[in-house]
């Protein structure tokens, strides 16, 4: 329990500061807001779009900022559904394989804009056992179900290029689908994947076209 506290607290801080701060930029620290934004928040993020409460609401600013410049927020609305999922090996419609039950939040980005906090658009989270570990998936326009299964499916190609697939995933994935033949996961490593294969390698399809290194956090 501990140990999945602490990576669900670390993939909470590296969503954010992924989005707002790059290495050009000051670091970010522990901002606070009043009930009426958290209200506000609450609202805009969670109970208006998709009529649930907020989980979590942590806030942000630059750490050099005087108090009254702009402050940022993540927030996690309460799960509202139960993504099942197989064993590695089995697929989604497969009824004698194991199945876990793994819960689905929305989580979005929040910024306040002189006196009005707006949010950007909700990713789904979740997250499910995978290499021996737990690995948090953001989900943006795509389902859970086609974002697991190109997980697994590459997982089981051992390596890419000498370097594990278990170290170029982490424990911490955004994953989004750009294109109808393309789905991207932003992981350890940023990986471009293709639906588009040949007939001669059936058994490596989605194909890894593409791996390349994130910036360290």
């Amino acid at each position: 329990m501990i140990k999945h506290l602490i990576i669900a607290l670390g993939c909470i801080a590296i969503f954010v500061i992924s989005l707002y701060v790059n290495a050009d930029e000051e670091p970010m620290s522990k901002a606070n807001i009043s009930k009426v934004e958290y209200s506000q928040i609450e609202n805009i993020a969670c109970m208006k779009p998709h009529k649930i409460k907020a989980e979590i609401i942590t806030a942000s600013r630059y750490e050099n900022g005087n108090p009254n410049q702009q402050k940022y927020a993540y927030v996690k609305c309460k799960p509202h559904s139960v993504f099942k999922y197989p064993e590695v090996n089995c697929s989604l419609t497969d009824k004698q394989c194991k199945f876990h039950d793994a819960l689905i939040f929305y989580e979005a980005n929040c910024s306040l804009h002189e006196k009005y906090w707006e949010c950007k658009k909700a990713n789904l989270l979740t997250s499910v056992n995978l290499l021996g570990k737990t690995i948090e998936l953001h989900i943006l326009d795509i389902t859970p179900e086609l974002a697991y299964q190109t997980l697994t499916r590459i997982s089981t190609y051992g390596s890419y290029r000498g370097v594990p697939m278990e170290d170029l995933m982490g424990y911490n994935c955004n994953i989004s689908q750009p294109k109808a033949e393309t789905i991207e996961l932003s992981c350890r490593y940023k990986i471009t994947v293709s639906t588009l294969c040949p007939q001669s390698e059936p058994a490596k399809c989605p194909r890894i076209v593409l791996v390349t290194e994130q910036p360290i956090l």
